[in-house]
Protein backbone atom coordinates (compact mmCIF):
# COMPACT_ATOMS: atom_id res chain seq x y z
CA UNK A 1 0.00 0.00 0.00
CA UNK A 2 1.27 3.03 -1.15
CA UNK A 3 2.28 6.20 1.14
CA UNK A 4 -0.64 9.01 1.47
CA UNK A 5 0.46 12.46 -0.43
CA UNK A 6 0.90 15.43 2.28
CA UNK A 7 -2.41 17.07 1.84
CA UNK A 8 -3.37 20.68 1.92
CA UNK A 9 -6.78 21.75 2.51
CA UNK A 10 -7.63 25.59 1.79
CA UNK A 11 -11.28 26.78 3.15
CA UNK A 12 -12.08 29.54 0.75
CA UNK A 13 -11.58 29.76 -2.96
CA UNK A 14 -11.49 33.53 -4.05
CA UNK A 15 -8.65 35.78 -4.05
CA UNK A 16 -6.37 34.84 -1.46
CA UNK A 17 -7.53 31.19 -1.28
CA UNK A 18 -6.68 30.40 -4.68
CA UNK A 19 -3.47 32.55 -4.48
CA UNK A 20 -1.94 30.59 -1.36
CA UNK A 21 -3.24 27.19 -3.48
CA UNK A 22 -1.24 28.38 -6.42
CA UNK A 23 1.77 29.11 -4.65
CA UNK A 24 1.44 25.91 -2.71
CA UNK A 25 1.43 23.99 -5.96
CA UNK A 26 4.74 25.85 -6.95
CA UNK A 27 6.56 25.50 -3.89
CA UNK A 28 5.34 21.94 -3.72
CA UNK A 29 4.22 20.10 -7.26
CA UNK A 30 3.82 16.33 -5.40
CA UNK A 31 1.78 17.71 -2.66
CA UNK A 32 -2.13 17.34 -2.96
CA UNK A 33 -4.06 20.37 -2.65
CA UNK A 34 -7.61 20.60 -2.37
CA UNK A 35 -9.75 24.21 -2.26
CA UNK A 36 -13.44 24.03 -1.00
CA UNK A 37 -15.69 27.20 -2.19
CA UNK A 38 -19.25 27.15 -0.29
CA UNK A 39 -20.11 29.62 -3.57
CA UNK A 40 -20.38 28.86 -7.19
CA UNK A 41 -17.51 31.04 -7.98
CA UNK A 42 -13.79 31.05 -7.66
CA UNK A 43 -10.89 33.97 -9.04
CA UNK A 44 -13.10 36.48 -9.68
CA UNK A 45 -12.50 40.32 -9.68
CA UNK A 46 -14.40 41.61 -7.18
CA UNK A 47 -13.75 45.53 -8.02
CA UNK A 48 -14.98 44.85 -11.06
CA UNK A 49 -18.57 44.08 -10.24
CA UNK A 50 -19.46 47.85 -10.16
CA UNK A 51 -18.86 47.77 -13.63
CA UNK A 52 -21.28 44.72 -14.56
CA UNK A 53 -23.96 46.62 -12.64
CA UNK A 54 -23.38 49.50 -14.65
CA UNK A 55 -23.73 47.35 -17.84
CA UNK A 56 -19.74 48.14 -19.03
CA UNK A 57 -19.55 44.87 -18.31
CA UNK A 58 -22.12 42.52 -19.63
CA UNK A 59 -21.77 39.44 -18.57
CA UNK A 60 -20.65 38.35 -15.36
CA UNK A 61 -18.10 35.43 -16.74
CA UNK A 62 -16.01 38.30 -17.78
CA UNK A 63 -14.99 38.36 -14.09
CA UNK A 64 -13.99 35.07 -13.44
CA UNK A 65 -10.47 34.33 -13.73
CA UNK A 66 -10.40 30.85 -14.03
CA UNK A 67 -13.02 27.92 -13.56
CA UNK A 68 -12.59 25.37 -11.02
CA UNK A 69 -12.16 22.33 -14.50
CA UNK A 70 -9.49 24.59 -15.72
CA UNK A 71 -7.49 24.84 -12.08
CA UNK A 72 -7.45 21.31 -12.29
CA UNK A 73 -6.40 20.81 -15.85
CA UNK A 74 -4.02 23.77 -15.82
CA UNK A 75 -2.99 23.88 -12.04
CA UNK A 76 -3.15 20.59 -10.59
CA UNK A 77 -5.48 21.73 -7.75
CA UNK A 78 -8.63 19.97 -7.10
CA UNK A 79 -10.96 22.76 -6.73
CA UNK A 80 -14.65 22.34 -5.34
CA UNK A 81 -17.33 24.59 -5.52
CA UNK A 82 -20.76 24.48 -3.95
CA UNK A 83 -19.07 22.98 -0.68
CA UNK A 84 -19.33 24.49 3.02
CA UNK A 85 -16.78 23.57 5.63
CA UNK A 86 -18.93 23.02 8.61
CA UNK A 87 -15.95 22.58 11.18
CA UNK A 88 -12.44 21.60 11.86
CA UNK A 89 -11.07 19.26 14.04
CA UNK A 90 -7.95 20.11 15.42
CA UNK A 91 -6.84 17.24 17.00
CA UNK A 92 -7.63 14.72 14.35
CA UNK A 93 -6.55 17.36 11.17
CA UNK A 94 -10.18 16.83 9.69
CA UNK A 95 -12.69 19.08 8.53
CA UNK A 96 -16.39 18.74 7.62
CA UNK A 97 -17.75 19.62 4.60
CA UNK A 98 -20.91 20.20 3.32
CA UNK A 99 -21.11 19.18 -0.57
CA UNK A 100 -24.43 20.96 -1.87
CA UNK A 101 -24.48 18.23 -4.24
CA UNK A 102 -25.27 15.29 -3.36
CA UNK A 103 -26.26 17.28 -0.56
CA UNK A 104 -24.62 15.48 2.32
CA UNK A 105 -21.26 16.17 4.70
CA UNK A 106 -17.77 14.29 4.12
CA UNK A 107 -15.10 14.14 6.90
CA UNK A 108 -11.43 15.10 4.82
CA UNK A 109 -8.39 14.96 6.82
CA UNK A 110 -5.27 17.15 6.20
CA UNK A 111 -1.73 17.62 6.51
CA UNK A 112 -1.62 21.62 6.34
CA UNK A 113 -4.67 24.08 6.36
CA UNK A 114 -5.16 27.28 4.99
CA UNK A 115 -8.35 29.68 6.10
CA UNK A 116 -9.25 32.01 3.44
CA UNK A 117 -12.61 32.79 3.82
CA UNK A 118 -12.38 36.63 3.80
CA UNK A 119 -15.06 38.97 5.78
CA UNK A 120 -18.90 39.33 5.24
CA UNK A 121 -21.37 42.56 5.05
CA UNK A 122 -22.34 43.85 8.18
CA UNK A 123 -25.95 43.85 8.31
CA UNK A 124 -26.85 45.89 10.93
CA UNK A 125 -29.53 44.79 12.98
CA UNK A 126 -32.70 46.89 12.24
CA UNK A 127 -36.19 46.72 11.60
CA UNK A 128 -36.61 45.59 8.00
CA UNK A 129 -33.58 44.48 7.41
CA UNK A 130 -34.31 41.57 5.65
CA UNK A 131 -36.75 43.07 3.40
CA UNK A 132 -36.77 41.98 0.02
CA UNK A 133 -34.53 44.77 -2.34
CA UNK A 134 -32.46 45.27 0.61
CA UNK A 135 -29.14 44.19 -0.60
CA UNK A 136 -25.40 43.90 0.76
CA UNK A 137 -22.25 43.72 -2.24
CA UNK A 138 -19.27 41.82 -1.26
CA UNK A 139 -19.72 38.33 -3.70
CA UNK A 140 -20.20 38.02 -7.52
CA UNK A 141 -23.91 36.40 -6.29
CA UNK A 142 -24.95 40.00 -4.83
CA UNK A 143 -23.68 42.02 -7.93
CA UNK A 144 -25.65 39.48 -9.94
CA UNK A 145 -28.81 39.46 -7.77
CA UNK A 146 -28.74 43.21 -7.97
CA UNK A 147 -28.32 43.59 -11.69
CA UNK A 148 -31.18 40.58 -12.15
CA UNK A 149 -33.51 42.93 -10.07
CA UNK A 150 -32.26 46.00 -12.00
CA UNK A 151 -32.90 44.68 -15.16
CA UNK A 152 -36.15 43.24 -14.44
CA UNK A 153 -37.14 46.89 -13.47
CA UNK A 154 -36.86 47.38 -17.44
CA UNK A 155 -38.34 44.69 -19.16
CA UNK A 156 -41.66 46.39 -19.21
CA UNK A 157 -41.08 49.75 -20.26
CA UNK A 158 -37.79 49.49 -22.80
CA UNK A 159 -35.20 51.84 -21.96
CA UNK A 160 -36.87 53.52 -19.11
CA UNK A 161 -37.03 51.50 -15.79
CA UNK A 162 -39.70 50.78 -13.59
CA UNK A 163 -37.65 50.90 -10.89
CA UNK A 164 -36.03 54.46 -10.24
CA UNK A 165 -35.37 55.47 -6.43
CA UNK A 166 -31.96 53.76 -4.98
CA UNK A 167 -30.89 54.47 -1.74
CA UNK A 168 -26.96 53.56 -0.03
CA UNK A 169 -26.54 53.57 2.94
CA UNK A 170 -22.64 54.33 4.04
CA UNK A 171 -20.78 56.96 1.66
CA UNK A 172 -17.85 54.87 1.54
CA UNK A 173 -15.64 53.35 -1.30
CA UNK A 174 -18.33 50.88 -2.39
CA UNK A 175 -21.04 52.94 -1.92
CA UNK A 176 -19.48 55.69 -3.97
CA UNK A 177 -18.76 53.69 -6.74
CA UNK A 178 -22.36 52.20 -7.04
CA UNK A 179 -23.45 56.10 -7.55
CA UNK A 180 -21.72 56.07 -10.72
CA UNK A 181 -23.00 52.26 -11.68
CA UNK A 182 -26.90 52.97 -11.14
CA UNK A 183 -26.53 56.92 -12.57
CA UNK A 184 -25.62 55.20 -16.03
CA UNK A 185 -28.27 53.16 -15.33
CA UNK A 186 -30.70 56.25 -15.17
CA UNK A 187 -31.71 55.53 -11.38
CA UNK A 188 -32.19 57.83 -9.01
CA UNK A 189 -29.45 57.59 -6.42
CA UNK A 190 -29.22 58.85 -3.05
CA UNK A 191 -26.43 58.48 -0.40
CA UNK A 192 -27.15 58.62 3.52
CA UNK A 193 -24.01 58.56 5.11
CA UNK A 194 -23.88 58.96 8.90
CA UNK A 195 -20.97 61.08 9.35
CA UNK A 196 -19.67 64.30 8.37
CA UNK A 197 -18.17 63.26 4.80
CA UNK A 198 -18.00 60.53 2.37
CA UNK A 199 -15.10 58.79 2.70
CA UNK A 200 -14.02 59.47 6.50
CA UNK A 201 -10.48 57.87 6.75
CA UNK A 202 -9.58 60.65 3.69
CA UNK A 203 -8.41 64.25 4.08
CA UNK A 204 -11.67 66.56 3.84
CA UNK A 205 -10.58 68.36 0.95
CA UNK A 206 -10.33 65.44 -0.91
CA UNK A 207 -13.81 64.60 0.28
CA UNK A 208 -15.31 67.92 -0.67
CA UNK A 209 -14.41 67.32 -4.37
CA UNK A 210 -15.91 63.43 -4.35
CA UNK A 211 -18.78 65.19 -2.95
CA UNK A 212 -18.97 67.98 -5.47
CA UNK A 213 -18.54 65.27 -8.10
CA UNK A 214 -21.57 63.43 -7.12
CA UNK A 215 -24.05 65.47 -6.33
CA UNK A 216 -23.11 67.03 -10.09
CA UNK A 217 -24.07 63.68 -11.13
CA UNK A 218 -27.43 64.18 -9.81
CA UNK A 219 -26.82 61.82 -6.82
CA UNK A 220 -28.99 63.19 -3.34
CA UNK A 221 -26.24 63.18 -0.29
CA UNK A 222 -27.70 63.21 3.20
CA UNK A 223 -24.74 63.66 5.70
CA UNK A 224 -24.90 63.35 9.79
CA UNK A 225 -27.93 60.83 8.79
CA UNK A 226 -28.39 58.00 10.74
CA UNK A 227 -31.09 55.44 9.29
CA UNK A 228 -33.16 53.17 12.18
CA UNK A 229 -35.02 50.92 9.89
CA UNK A 230 -36.84 50.40 6.76
CA UNK A 231 -41.34 50.05 5.91
CA UNK A 232 -41.81 48.13 3.11
CA UNK A 233 -44.96 47.40 1.03
CA UNK A 234 -45.85 43.53 0.48
CA UNK A 235 -43.06 42.43 1.55
CA UNK A 236 -40.37 44.70 -0.31
CA UNK A 237 -38.41 47.42 1.17
CA UNK A 238 -40.70 50.88 0.18
CA UNK A 239 -39.25 53.56 3.15
CA UNK A 240 -36.18 54.18 4.34
CA UNK A 241 -36.72 55.69 7.81
CA UNK A 242 -33.53 58.49 9.16
CA UNK A 243 -33.28 60.67 12.27
CA UNK A 244 -33.94 63.69 9.94
CA UNK A 245 -37.38 61.76 7.86
CA UNK A 246 -37.91 59.61 5.64
CA UNK A 247 -36.82 58.50 1.97
CA UNK A 248 -38.37 56.53 -0.79
CA UNK A 249 -36.61 53.68 -1.87
CA UNK A 250 -37.51 50.45 -4.07
CA UNK A 251 -33.88 49.33 -4.31
CA UNK A 252 -31.48 49.50 -1.25
CA UNK A 253 -27.84 49.22 -0.80
CA UNK A 254 -26.02 48.90 2.76
CA UNK A 255 -22.43 49.46 2.70
CA UNK A 256 -21.54 50.18 5.84
CA UNK A 257 -18.71 48.29 5.79
CA UNK A 258 -17.70 44.31 6.84
CA UNK A 259 -16.49 42.36 9.66
CA UNK A 260 -13.90 39.37 9.31
CA UNK A 261 -15.50 36.27 8.75
CA UNK A 262 -13.72 34.47 11.57
CA UNK A 263 -16.62 31.92 13.17
CA UNK A 264 -15.32 28.64 11.46
CA UNK A 265 -12.20 29.35 13.03
CA UNK A 266 -12.96 30.73 16.38
CA UNK A 267 -15.16 27.42 16.87
CA UNK A 268 -11.69 25.47 16.31
CA UNK A 269 -10.26 26.95 18.80
CA UNK A 270 -8.03 29.28 16.75
CA UNK A 271 -7.17 33.01 18.71
CA UNK A 272 -8.50 35.92 17.42
CA UNK A 273 -7.50 39.44 18.06
CA UNK A 274 -9.53 42.46 19.34
CA UNK A 275 -11.49 42.95 16.14
CA UNK A 276 -12.48 39.48 15.64
CA UNK A 277 -9.58 38.49 12.66
CA UNK A 278 -7.20 35.75 13.27
CA UNK A 279 -4.40 37.16 15.35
Amino acid sequence: MGTRRERLIVVGGVAAGMSAASAARRAKPDMEIMVFEKGPFISYGACSIPYYLSRDIEDYRQLIAISPEAARDERGLDVRSGCTVTSIDTKNKEVSVYEKEPGKTKKYSYDKLVLATGAVSIRPPMPGIDLQNVFTLRTLEDGIAIRDFIDRGYEQRGEMPRLSKVVIIGGGYIGLELCESFRKRGLDVTVVEKMDRVLGTMDSTVTALVEDKIRNEGVKLFKETSVRGFLDRDGAVAIVETDRGQLPAELVIVSVGVAPNTKLAAEAGVVLGIKGAIS
